[in-house]
Order: C-alpha cells, then structure tokens, then sequence
C-alpha cells in the first residue's frame, strides 16, 4: 500500500515529535522557510507568530555558536556544502 504525500508528512511529523527533531526548509527565493512543530518548540517561539527573524533566531543560539550560524545563513542554500548541524 503506497501513502499519500499528506499521509507521509504526517507520519514524518508525528515521528520528529516523538524524536524530538526539528526540521526547517530554508527557501532563499521567498528569503525564508518552513519549521516543523517542534522547531518552535525547541526555539521557543509561537509557531501563530510566523518564522522569526534572524536576530530573533540568533538570540537563542548559544553565544558560542552563533558566528557560525549566522555564517551559515548568509550563505545562500544553492551555494552551501554540506549543512550545518547544531544542538
């Protein structure tokens, strides 16, 4: 039996929730993306309230970490290698 696109997000979902893995998709042409539940979860934030901004992103990355990540979001996704992972 072969699922639906839909039925497919909604297990990958629900299987993110139970990880607790965030997921986004960056999208440089509309110069934002997507988050999964649990992203806002992670971050804090309202998913009502839409993406936040990159400072609003940034100011809860640990200071450590955060050059790095905002190298990582200035490269555009087309022209980046690899990915950037972060706990």
């Amino acid at each position: 039996m072969l699922l639906s696109p839909g039925d497919m997000a909604q297990r990958l979902e629900a299987a993110a929730n139970v990880a607790e893995l965030g997921i986004f998709v960056r999208d440089d042409d509309r110069l934002g993306g997507e988050w999964n539940s649990q992203m806002y979860r992670m971050f804090q934030f309202d998913p009502a309230q839409g993406l936040p901004t990159q400072a609003q992103w940034l100011s809860r990355i640990h200071p450590d970490d955060r050059a790095r990540m905002a190298q990582s979001r200035a490269v555009p996704s087309s022209a980046a290698e690899g990915f950037v992972e972060h706990e």
